[in-house]
C-alpha cells in the first residue's frame, strides 16, 4: 500500500478508469509521487478525504488508511449519493417492491429474505425459515452472496443489531438495489449461477426446489450450459435458453 500500487488498482477498478502509470518504487520519492497521482485522481473524482495524505499512507498509518479505503469503496457502492439520498432512495424502492415497515428502523431479516425472492423468486421457502432470527438472517445473506454475488459486507449478527452501524447496513441494501436495477436494464431474470453445489445441496434437500429448478432462469435469449448431477454416477448436460421478460417466466428452449 504504501508505494501506491494498491491503491491505484483499487481506484483503476472501483472507477473503471484508467489512471496515469506510476514509478516503479525504487526511492522513497517515487513511493511519495506514485500516491501523489493516486489523490489528486481522487480528487478529480470529487472524494471527501479527511485528515490523511501521501505521506500519511506512506508512513503505513492503519487507521487512517482503513478509514480512506472504506470512504473510497462507499463512494463508488453508492455512486456518490450521500447517505441522506441514499437512505430515501432505498425507502423508496423497498415501498416499491411492496415490503412494509418503517424504514430503516423496521428493516429485519424478513424484509431480506422478500427482497432475495423478489430477484430469485423461491430461493427462500417458507420451509427453509425456522424460529432463529439469526439464523434466518444468515440463510437470505448466505443465499444472496451465493447466487447474486452480493458480498456480506456486515456480520449477521450486527445487521440484526438495533444500533446498527447504518452506513454499513445501507451500503449493503444499496448492492440489492443496483442488482435489481441491472436485472430490469438488462431484461435478466435471475443472474447465473456462481456456485452451482450450493445449488445441487439445497436441491437434494427440498423435494419442493426440485420442481422450482425449471422454472429459475438465467440470461433471457442468452443460451447457458451447465452440468446436473444426479444421484447415480451419470452426468448429463444441457443447453437452456430463457425467454423471461419483465417477471413473466415463459416457457424454456432445453436442448439435451
Amino acid at each position: 500500500m504504501d508505494d501506491g500500487r494498491i491503491l491505484h488498482l483499487l481506484l483503476s477498478g472501483l472507477s473503471g478508469k484508467q489512471l496515469p502509470k506510476l514509478d516503479p518504487p525504487k526511492m522513497r520519492w517515487h513511493k511519495l509521487g506514485n500516491l501523489s497521482v493516486c489523490f489528486t485522481f481522487i480528487e478529480q473524482e470529487k472524494i471527501k478525504l479527511v485528515g490523511i495524505g501521501p505521506e500519511d499512507v506512506l508512513s503505513r498509518n492503519g487507521t487512517l488508511i482503513l478509514g480512506m479505503m472504506w470512504t473510497i469503496i462507499l463512494h463508488y457502492s453508492t455512486r456518490g449519493e450521500t447517505m441522506k439520498e441514499i437512505k430515501m432512495t432505498l425507502a423508496n424502492w423497498v415501498e416499491e417492491l411492496g415490503i412494509v415497515g418503517l424504514f430503516p428502523r423496521e428493516f429485519g431479516w424478513q424484509a431480506l429474505r422478500e427482497v432475495v425472492n423478489k430477484l430469485l423468486p423461491g430461493a427462500i421457502p417458507k420451509s427453509s425459515i425456522g424460529d432463529d432470527s439469526l439464523e434466518n438472517t444468515k440463510l437470505a445473506m448466505k443465499t444472496a452472496e451465493q447466487l447474486l454475488g452480493i458480498p456480506m459486507i456486515i456480520d449477521p449478527e450486527d445487521f440484526l443489531d438495533d444500533n446498527r452501524d447504518e452506513q454499513v447496513f445501507l451500503t449493503y441494501l444499496m448492492y440489492f438495489k443496483s442488482k435489481f436495477d441491472d436485472i430490469e436494464q438488462e431484461g435478466m431474470a435471475i443472474p447465473y449461477f456462481k456456485d452451482l453445489d450450493f445449488v445441487a445441496d439445497k436441491l437434494k434437500a427440498n423435494e419442493e426446489a426440485r420442481k422450482r429448478v425449471s422454472e429459475l432462469s438465467f440470461i433471457a435469449g442468452r443460451p447457458t450450459t451447465f452440468q446436473i448431477k444426479t444421484f447415480g454416477s451419470s452426468v448429463c448436460g444441457l443447453d437452456v435458453v430463457n425467454t423471461y421478460s419483465h417477471g413473466r417466466a415463459n416457457s424454456s428452449e432445453v436442448k439435451a
